[in-house]
């Protein structure tokens, strides 16, 4: 034990027991250092355990600085900060209360009543729902599964976190639904208080016209209690005054699936849904209802089988979360308004209201081609830091890619900070994230060797075009594929315009068992050319086809409920994927095929007609 202080401890202290070490390395909060000493102890009176029984040696248990640790978070979040408490956590730089700090602190307490009574406390400081999510879940997985430790009737911890888990679910769809920003004070201080009346909050949906919201309440707290005790969340006189609250030009067949109806009649199927207008008839049982609306209603809170569903659920629902820095302007209030429309989740976004949202003009030459010319602004002072603090918000264990462009056009993201970006990024998502760079705006006057060269090892797929590919070869000899897998790029994507991509791996085979998802089995050394696929000349729109290229060839690399995809098939779903961006029918949406269907379309060799011939 002295061999292990003396290694962390100051000579002055080497001579205290190993709990008393612990203390002190934790009174200096020193966590790193207590938490380090603390399992090499353990470690070794369990290597003695299994040998002979041994002298206790004192307390050793990491509890308590996983507690420490917890506890800097909550009052960092909540800005009780000292210069003292300010920087003394595991990674270094000050901590706050955030989803990994659920998992790599309060998840690490083995007493569960700490954890649970944790989990209770209302954190109105915190404004972000998906660390509330996983704060209640931890909480729920350690309660007792039978009622309380006195014998009352009081509701138990474990009904406690549940109602607010599906309370917190409700609330983060209205937000989502009335685009409003999510508050912890509100969540805690109205919506969990006495002061929410869930039939009142009914009759405002109802006086709106919203029948997505009042069907989402009807649906997720039918089963609260008090007035609320059937599967509407009322009786059939009540269900018929909130519906009363609906505006007098709403089509009552828009809704007559919320009004009361009579059980199945003998052979009469009509009379199932037969709506009938009193007190006494019985609702439509949720069981029959709820399918029906599953596209309008946020996931609900499950106790059984959760690991399964999230997993199974991941694999069907790809979401997509957009990362960048914005100007708090008009153009960026366009561009988040964008993203939302198009799908994508916008959480991660960085507002900053000090700079301007950047620019980009991008004329389209008549005898084509085009050109691009840049505004940098906010993009000039995007830091490392800001993107890693945002990664930290991004979902854990589940993200299948992380998509980084363009480091040309990002000054702090660069060279040596781009290599150590693209560590951590890996490091937090995990080893089973993709991480592919897309290049754009890449110049001789902007191009120099230590831009890129130093990040190519941690980058697993890189997309560029042949006028890109051009200046790179500038750098040595050979072609640019060469050169890039040289430096250490397992996979090299380039567009070739109409022409098609060609796609090409590293031969070294231990550089590709890095890499995640499909590309692991791919052949070192492989090189493929996929087509083009042809658009009539009057449909084509042409912009955006090689991020289109870039992403579907990442999506078909990273996919994980498809088995054995192969160079050539990511490559042609890559196309497919272009392909429909590219024409005008298509491009915004409408008609587009899913990933599922162009992945069977690939496997079965089911490909649009008449490919463009490349040489």
């Amino acid at each position: 034990y002295a061999a292990q202080a003396r290694m962390i401890l100051p000579c002055s202290v080497t001579k205290l027991s190993p709990s008393d070490a612990i203390l002190k390395l934790m009174q200096k909060r020193d966590y790193g250092a207590a938490l380090t000493l603390a399992k090499s102890i353990q470690q070794q009176q369990q290597q003695q355990e299994e040998e002979e029984d041994h002298n206790h040696v004192g307390n050793t248990d990491t509890d308590p600085i996983y507690k420490a640790l917890w506890e800097e978070c909550v009052l960092n979040s909540a800005g009780i900060v000292t210069a003292s408490t300010s920087n003394h956590n595991l990674n270094g730089g000050s901590a706050n209360l955030s989803v990994r700090s659920v998992h790599e602190y309060l998840n690490h307490v083995r007493d569960d009543s700490y954890v649970v009574q944790a989990c209770l406390h209302e954190y109105h400081f915190v404004n972000e729902e998906r660390f509330l999510r996983e704060l209640l879940l931890a909480g729920f997985k350690r309660c007792k599964p039978d009622g309380n430790d006195d014998g009352t009737n009081a509701p138990t911890k474990a009904s406690q976190i549940k109602k607010k888990l599906n309370l917190l679910g409700t609330y983060g769809y209205l937000c989502r639904h009335y685009d409003a920003s999510f508050s912890g004070r509100d969540f805690y201080r109205t919506f969990c208080g006495h002061k929410l009346d869930i039939l009142e909050l009914m009759r405002q949906c109802a006086y709106r016209g919203d029948l997505s919201a009042l069907l989402v309440l009807m649906v997720r707290h039918g089963g609260d209690g008090g007035a609320a005790s059937s599967c509407c969340g009322c009786d059939g006189e009540e269900l018929l005054g909130i519906l009363e609250c609906l505006p007098p030009t709403l089509s009552p067949l828009s809704y007559g699936h919320l009004l009361p109806s009579i059980p199945h009649a003998e052979n009469d199927a009509f009379d199932k849904y037969r709506f009938l207008l009193n007190g006494q008839s019985q609702p439509l049982p949720l069981s029959e209802l709820a399918p029906h609306f599953s596209n309008i209603l946020p996931p609900a809170i499950s106790t059984e089988n959760d690991d399964e569903e999230e997993e199974e659920e991941e694999e069907e629902d790809v979401r997509i979360h957009v990362l960048t820095k914005l100007g708090a302007d008009f153009n960026g209030d366009k561009l988040i308004d964008f993203y939302k429309r198009a799908g994508a989740n916008t959480d991660l976004i960085l507002v900053d209201p000090n700079v301007r949202t950047s620019m980009a003009v991008l004329p389209v030459f008549s005898e084509g081609g085009r050109g691009c010319f840049v505004n940098l602004a906010c993009n000039e002072g995007f830091t490392a830091s800001e993107l890693l603090e945002r990664i930290d918000m991004a979902p854990v264990g589940v993200v299948r890619a992380f998509l980084f462009g363009y480091p040309h056009l990002l000054p702090g993201m660069q060279g040596d900070t781009l290599r150590t970006m693209l560590e951590s990024v890996r490091r937090k998502l995990g080893t089973n994230c993709l991480v592919g760079v897309d290049l754009n705006g890449v110049g001789a006057d902007n191009h120099n060797d230590g831009l890129l060269s130093p990040a190519l090892t941690e980058v697993d797929i890189l997309h560029l075009n042949e006028e890109e590919a051009a200046v790179l070869c500038a750098e040595g000899n050979g072609d640019a594929t060469t050169l890039l897998h040289d430096r250490g790029c397992a996979v090299v994507i380039l567009s070739l315009g109409s022409r098609g991509a060609k796609i090409s791996v590293t031969s070294d085979a231990a550089r590709l068992k890095r890499c995640p998802g499909q590309m692991k089995g791919w052949t070192p050394g492989s090189t493929v050319r996929v087509p083009a696929f042809h658009i009539g000349e009057d449909q084509i729109n042409a912009n955006g086809a090689g991020d289109a290229l870039f992403s579907g060839f990442c999506f078909a690399s990273s996919m994980v409920n498809v088995n054995d995809v192969n160079l050539e098939q990511a490559g042609t779903f890559a196309s497919l994927v272009a392909w429909q961006r590219c024409n005008i029918k298509t491009r915004d949406g409408d008609g587009m095929l899913g990933s599922k269907t162009l992945m069977d379309m690939v496997q079965k060799q089911d490909l649009p007609a008449n490919p463009i011939q490349h040489h």
